[in-house]
C-alpha cells in the first residue's frame, strides 16, 4: 500500500497510529539527525557541552595573533571581540564539524538502534541514507541558505 494513498490515510485515521507510519518515522529521525548534527557542529549547548566535546575529539582556536586557545575554559575567556579560528586537527573533529559528514554515521547509529527490534532488512538498508539526505538537504538549502 502507497503511504501516500487515500486508503492508508483512511487506515491511519480509524487506528490512529501515526507514529508507526513510515512517513511520519522519515521526518522523525531526518530532522533528529540533523538538529544533532547541527548543534555537534555549530553550537555551544548548555553549559557549553557541545564545544567541551569538540574540544575533547580534537578542536581548538588561534587567535589573530596566533595564540593557541585547547580548553573549554581558555576559550571562555576570549573576549567576543576576538577574531578566532577554528583548527580541526583530528579526523573525529573534522567528521563532527561537518553537518553532511556527520549526518551518515548519526543517522546509522540512530536508525540501527531503533530497529533492533525486528524490522525487515530493507527497512535497515534504506533509511540511514534516506534521513542524511533529508539532513544534508535541510543544511544546504535552509540553514546556508
Amino acid at each position: 500500500m502507497n503511504i501516500f494513498s487515500i486508503e492508508c490515510l483512511q487506515q491511519l485515521r480509524q487506528t490512529g497510529d501515526f507514529i508507526s507510519h513510515p512517513f511520519f518515522l522519515f521526518l522523525v529521525f531526518a530532522l533528529g539527525v540533523w538538529r544533532i548534527a547541527n548543534m555537534l557542529a555549530k553550537e555551544r549547548g548548555p553549559y557549553g557541552v557541545f564545544e567541551r566535546f569538540r574540544f575533547m575529539v580534537g578542536t581548538y582556536y588561534l587567535t589573530a595573533d596566533e595564540r593557541k586557545i585547547v580548553t573549554y575554559e581558555d576559550f571562555l575567556e576570549v573576549p567576543d571581540t576576538v577574531t578566532l579560528y577554528r583548527i580541526d586537527s583530528t579526523e573525529l573533529a573534522k567528521m563532527i564539524a561537518c553537518v553532511w559528514c556527520s549526518t551518515p554515521w548519526l543517522s546509522a547509529v540512530i536508525v540501527w538502534a531503533y530497529l533492533l527490534s525486528g524490522q525487515q532488512w530493507i527497512v535497515w538498508l534504506l533509511i540511514p541514507f534516506s534521513v542524511s539526505a533529508v539532513g544534508a538537504i535541510i543544511d544546504t538549502r535552509i540553514v546556508n541558505g
